[in-house]
């Protein structure tokens, strides 16, 4: 990878882009039989915030919803409680996630490669949007939305949780009760564009972006857990600024 490695500027872009970053974060309990498997424990989807007609939406992997959907309706996983974890950006206010009621909130998912579509989306509700304000959640707006047909954007990174990096923490006594708590990592990982995925995509009437990540150098040996974590296409423009959008998101 022909790239200088700068730790400030590195340090710097994790805390800028994580202005949109949030966790979707669910304390589940497993089943089998009727029957509890073991001890309640957190699952976490990345994503982002994005704004569309005014309203604010968490989007992640259809996929990772679909499975977890798919758990919930055939009795084998029970929701016990649900956050969104926005701590990540430079204006953060408080350590603590915001609660929410996933099982109930208004949500949408695909996972269909044949169409080039693997997103969920989840609908923050206005009570939910006032707590991610406060802690200096940014969503993207439609503007920040880029196609991959854009020839400005030559750079580009993904933002997300690595499970390698979520590692569990003794529980904790939050304003609900006694909680399930891990340590969560953010991860930005340089991703260069190719041309020729490494296993056979499906003909999909919205493009796919292929790249390489390189993960290795974090001491990474899987992105496992960055599904649903953005892509971000970066550009400087005539006037020195940068710029920069969202032109994907990880799938599997």
């Amino acid at each position: 990878m022909e790239k200088e490695w700068n730790q400030p500027l590195y340090n710097n872009m994790v805390r800028e882009l994580g202005q949109h970053i949030v966790c979707l974060t669910l304390t589940v309990r497993q089943f089998a039989d009727g029957q509890p498997l073991e001890d309640e424990r957190i699952v976490n989807f990345s994503g982002f915030v994005i704004s569309l007609g005014g309203s604010w939406f968490l989007v992640t992997a259809g996929h990772a919803l679909q499975e977890l959907e798919n758990h919930v309706r055939s009795g084998t996983i029970q929701i016990l409680r649900s956050a969104i974890c926005d701590t990540f950006g430079p204006a953060t206010t408080s350590p603590l996630p915001t609660p929410i009621d996933y099982s109930n909130d208004a949500k949408y998912f695909i996972d269909r490669g044949e169409l080039g579509l693997d997103f969920a989306v989840l609908f923050i509700r206005p009570l939910y949007r006032s707590g991610l304000k406060l802690n200096g959640i940014r969503p993207l707006d439609e503007g920040a939305w880029i196609t991959l047909k854009n020839p400005l954007f030559t750079d580009f990174v993904l933002y997300g949780f690595p499970l390698e990096f979520t590692k569990p923490l003794p529980d904790e006594t939050l304003p609900f009760g006694r909680a399930k708590v891990t340590n969560l990592q953010p991860l930005v990982i340089y991703v260069k564009r190719i041309h020729e995925p490494q296993r056979l995509l499906p003909e999909a009437p919205f493009d796919w972006f292929i790249g390489k990540a390189y993960h290795k150098i974090f001491g990474v040996s899987s992105i496992m857990g960055m599904s649903g974590g953005p892509i971000f296409g970066f550009t400087t423009l005539p006037d020195g600024k940068l710029r920069y959008g969202v032109i994907a998101i990880q799938s599997r």
